[in-house]
């Protein structure tokens, strides 16, 4: 052994690839990325800035490689999160010192935590430390972010409402807010649903570049995580990270959501990120939306580009609605899982639904919102009920092996045999417990605070488009729309040949015999998760289809052939899931 700076004996540390599950209640924070230039002269720290000294002071880490986190000890982030964001179960990677010995067989390392914890202030915890293969990479292992809002049951109310209508149950605002939630679910353009900047579109696509033919990098990402000066995506939603740090998760985008002459936000960077901060520390406000599109003086509206509509498109699986646990009925958990989110996207797509179910603006508008290449700019909830709740990860390289957050999510993705789990059961119960601390906290901040009253304001002084400009949008919708039609039968034309040829051959995978983008449509019809489940799910389905090609007998009733996406999620929910799954 060796001795420390109090003369004691201590065991000699070793240095290993450990996964911390960590939450955090962001109030006092500006974010979970540090940013070394700006973390001695910020009024608020970020967490990760908190995390490291702590880890300096239980010696997981030399004062020299806290310095640079990414470089000297292959710092990873499963997403960042914004100023007030709060995070749950947010994952991070890194080479720590440890004692060998108090690695369990099972890779848990409890005594890492209890060290850290004692050196955290009780706003950030540490729940587990997992031992994980030395390729581990928390960003790009991740495979999906699960997030929740939590919003005050009253803000769902009509401001005109009825004293019969304001005795409505949380049980019933929340289906009706699901019901607007719901508009979200599978694969949109979010283009009007995130703030985005074409210089950082350029980024990105030279990043995308860069990836082709590496190792994982550049290849899934497509828009971005979090909300940061970008926002999640593969990052968080509502995070943020300054223009002079490293390189950004290619998961947050920027976005260009305010009208012309105020659209200059700052530079951006991943799962609910945020906008840029200068070196002062000072970040600019946001600028206020009241129009939500308007008429050009030459009778035109704004339009966004190809290369936009593209690069924010992206799918979510899960869009759910109920009463917060633990809240009295005070407040609504709006829970979301998808791929990534793009900068601000989650409380661009809350704030939107409350607005619907306020009578503010109408479901036609937010179809128009998601299916027309119309600038629109859409009403923005305040930060403070945002909260990254978990991930997934099943990008990891397979040679490296396969992961799962906990054990509920080992069963509910079906996690190969020789899978790990990044926390223990003990850990979840922590976890759980720190659950009660945000949701006192959202509470509190929605109470004492002048966030309601600011967005009843803003509310108040929406402009919905009208008369003219509304007709006009009208039309612009019906012509979409038409286009749409023949562009899916034409599409589906070609996926059909396709399909077929893919079923005369021997060989061809699974997904050569299945609709184009089945795999998102059976996870929202289904709110399955990402996963080996999913996947085997799709090999049964397919090993079938081949079947009833060879046999066309054997062909459930009147399927149409090769069935259509609809016909194939309606047979699964007859025969069951688990029929599917246990299918040898």
């Amino acid at each position: 052994g060796t001795a420390n700076g109090n003369g004691v004996e201590s065991t000699r540390r070793v240095k290993r690839k450990l996964a911390l599950v960590i939450g955090y209640v962001g109030t006092r924070y500006r974010g979970l990325q540090i940013n070394y230039q700006v973390e001695g002269n910020t009024p608020k720290k970020s967490v990760e800035d908190v995390l490291r000294r702590a880890m300096v002071r239980a010696s997981l880490l030399t004062e020299l490689n806290a310095e640079a986190l990414e470089q000297k000890v292959s710092w990873s982030r499963s997403s960042r999160t914004d100023a007030g964001v709060h995070a749950l179960r947010l994952v991070v990677a890194a080479k720590l010192l440890v004692d060998q010995d108090a690695i369990g067989a099972d890779g848990q390392c409890p005594s890492l935590v209890q060290e850290l914890n004692r050196e955290l202030p009780a706003d950030v915890r540490c729940f587990s430390a997992a031992k994980v293969p030395n390729s581990f990479d928390a960003k790009h292992a991740c495979s999906w972010r699960e997030y929740e809002y939590m919003l005050p049951a009253r803000l769902v109310r009509a401001s005109d409402a009825k004293e019969a209508e304001e005795a409505e149950e949380a049980a019933a605002l929340a289906r009706r807010l699901e019901a607007a939630m719901q508009l979200f679910e599978g694969c949109h353009s979010f283009h009007n649903f995130t703030r985005l900047k074409a210089s950082d579109l350029a980024r990105r696509e030279g990043q995308e570049k860069e990836g082709k033919g590496g190792k994982g990098k550049g290849k899934k990402r497509k828009a971005s995580e979090v909300e940061t000066g970008l926002e999640p995506a593969l990052g968080a939603d509502d995070g943020g990270v300054a223009p002079d740090q490293a390189e950004p998760d290619v998961d947050v985008l920027v976005s260009g959501n305010a009208p012309e002459s105020r659209s200059t936000l700052k530079p951006s960077v991943s799962e609910d990120a945020m906008p840029k901060e200068p070196a002062n520390g000072v970040v600019a406000p946001i600028p206020t939306w009241v129009e939500i599109c308007t008429l050009s003086p030459e009778g035109q509206f704004r339009e966004r580009s190809a290369q936009v509509m593209r690069h924010t498109q992206s799918q979510i699986h899960m869009c759910r609605v109920e009463p917060t646990p633990g809240s009295n009925g005070e407040l609504l958990s709006i829970r979301l899982r998808g791929q990534f989110f793009l900068y601000n996207q989650i409380r661009l797509m809350v704030g939107t639904a409350a607005a619907v179910c306020c009578g503010a603006i109408t479901r036609e508008l937010v179809d128009m919102a998601l299916n027309l290449q119309i600038e629109m700019h859409m009403p923005l909830a305040p930060a403070i009920g945002l909260l990254l709740c978990t991930a997934g990860f099943s990008e990891m390289d397979r040679r490296a092996g396969f992961c799962a957050m906990d054990h509920q999510q080992a069963r509910d993705c079906m996690l190969p045999d020789g899978g790990f789990v990044l926390m223990s059961d003990e850990a979840v119960a922590a976890a759980a417990e720190f659950t009660r601390s945000i949701v006192a906290e959202v509470q509190q901040q929605w109470k004492s605070g002048t966030e309601e009253e600011a967005w009843r304001g803003k509310l108040q002084v929406l402009r919905a488009p009208s008369g003219a400009a509304l007709e006009l949008l009208r039309e612009k919708a019906a012509v979409a729309s038409r286009g749409e039609l023949e562009a899916r039968a034409s599409q589906a034309a070609a996926d059909r040949r396709r399909r077929e040829a893919q079923l005369e051959s021997s060989c061809g995978t699974s997904g050569g015999v299945l609709p184009r983008r089945f795999a998102a449509e059976l996870m929202v019809r289904f709110r399955l998760i990402p996963g080996w489940r999913v996947a085997a799910i799709l090999d049964s389905l397919a090993a079938r289809l081949r079947q009833w090609h060879a046999a066309p007998s054997e062909r459930p009733g009147s399927m149409a052939w090769p069935p259509e996406s609809s016909e194939l999620l309606d047979y699964i929910a007859s025969v069951g899931l688990d029929d599917l799954v246990e299918e040898p």
